[in-house]
């Protein structure tokens, strides 16, 4: 309901034109008006109105006819302003008027006090309070533009951004009220909930990330390890990657192509990367050389860098056990290299054997089962064998612990160690009739003082 606000009696004669029906009407002033907001119609005579406050919302004398239209002094309103003037509403001018509930029409300002005209009821019946229709303010005499009638709907459209998606609305001319429009994927807008991973015709291929447990496209084990594993760990696989080769990994690779050779210390046949490979049973092979050295450990025949072999997990040097072409060892000594059941691989093949550094007297330096060998290179950790005292030997490998093969392979054989200066080791636990004899290699009084228990 409208509440009727009082106004200050003016001294100002106002005017208003009223047109009802087709006859117009001058009105006459009243000096006493308090000028109080109307909710219902006008009362009194049309050609002498008098307004008064009616809060019943009933007509006065007499209800305003349905076609009725109040105007202002100035002139008549003008569709099209911006401006939703007295005498315009949704149905007359949307373009001014069509935004949606009760159309306030104010009044021009021309002195005195405000009316506020009920809104025509299409019934014939003057609406109370102004609670529906619209209410068009008269003219206000320096109080102020006419109120319009709150709640009034003119019939105008849904506004946009009342919290509810009208009749009308959607989510492109409203997005405040119906939510955004749902992404369409394909249509070459990465929008929404699109992402390269739902959507990438409209978003673009995602980006490979290292750590994701996958190993993508653009990733190596060379520059994403966590995803797809360690370099030459892959082994296995079925695709033969990351450095693999028909050597290194003939399961991925597939086995690598027959190219004999001769000799295995010189490899002639042979790439500058491949070793020839001394075969028991068939020809040798040229296969790739792998990247050990002297000494370090290798579990394959390829393992080891060209010129080397792979002998009891360790790779050795090759030689030439005749001593030609230059191809000695830099120090130990070389031995002839042999198949397994001591078949010699020919071509003067040999290795070569560092010292061991052991202790010939003591055997110190060397497993439980092994004798220190002294030699011309240095001393040799080598396996001990059965032969006691007097044995017949052809070389250490044959004399029990604590013994050395002594003499030439033809009539050598085995004795007990001793210290040349009567320490222990001695003859004692042999008998009186033992002495300890010094020894010489090739001249050469042996290292660590060792000697022999000699009848």
């Amino acid at each position: 309901m409208n509440t009727a606000r009082s106004r200050s009696p003016v001294s100002a004669c106002r005017r208003y034109a009223l047109v009802l029906m087709t006859t117009l009407a001058a009105a006459a002033c009243s000096s006493d008006d308090t000028g109080g907001g109307l909710g219902g119609g006008l009362g009194g005579s049309p050609f002498n109105p008098q307004f008064t406050e009616d809060t019943s919302g009933g007509g006065g004398g007499g209800g305003l006819p349905t076609d009725a239209t109040a105007t202002a002094d100035a002139g008549g309103a003008v569709c099209g302003n911006g401006s939703c003037d007295p005498g315009e509403n949704a149905a007359s001018c949307p373009a001014d008027c069509s935004t949606g509930g009760g159309t306030d029409a104010g009044g021009s300002d021309a002195g005195g006090g405000g009316v506020d005209m009920g809104s025509a009821d299409t019934s014939g019946n003057s609406d109370a309070g102004g609670a529906s229709g619209s209410d068009a303010g008269g003219e206000d005499a320096g109080g102020g533009s006419g109120d319009a009638g709150a709640g009034g709907d003119s019939g105008g459209g849904p506004v946009c951004g009342d919290g509810t998606c009208g009749a009308g609305e959607n989510c492109v001319d409203c997005e405040a009220d119906c939510g955004p429009c749902p992404s369409v994927c394909g249509d070459g807008t990465c929008e929404g909930t699109e992402t390269c991973s739902t959507c990438p015709a409209d978003c673009g291929a995602c980006q490979e990330v290292c750590g994701n447990g996958t190993c993508g496209a653009g990733e190596t084990c060379g520059n994403c390890e966590v995803d797809c594993g360690k370099c030459g760990s892959n082994c296995g696989n079925g695709t033969c990657s990351d450095g693999e080769t028909c050597s290194t990994c003939p399961a991925d690779c597939g086995a690598c192509p027959v190219k004999t050779c001769s000799n295995p210390v010189t490899s002639p046949e042979c790439a500058v990367n491949e070793q020839c490979y001394p075969a028991e049973n068939g020809p040798n092979e040229c296969l790739e050389a792998g990247p050990f050295t002297e000494g370090q450990s290798c579990n394959t025949l390829t393992a080891c860098a060209k010129g080397h072999l792979c002998i009891g997990n360790l790779c050795r040097k090759l030689c030439d056990v005749s001593g030609q072409g230059g191809l000695t060892c830099n120090s130990g000594v070389c031995l002839d290299l042999m198949f397994s059941g001591d078949k010699p691989v020919g071509f003067n093949a040999g290795y070569c054997l560092p010292p061991d550094g052991c202790n010939g007297l003591t055997n110190a330096g060397c497993p439980d089962n092994e004798n220190c060998a002294p030699v011309p290179q240095g001393n040799y950790c080598v396996p001990a064998g059965v032969g006691g005292d007097g044995a017949a030997c052809q070389g250490d490998t044959d004399c029990q612990l604590g013994y050395i093969c002594v003499g030439d392979q033809n009539s050598g054989q085995c004795r007990r160690k001793c210290h040349v200066q009567g320490l222990q080791p001695n003859c004692s636990s042999l008998g009186g009739l033992y002495q300890c004899a010094g020894l010489s290699i090739n001249g050469v009084p042996a290292p660590d003082k060792l000697g022999v228990c000699v009848p």
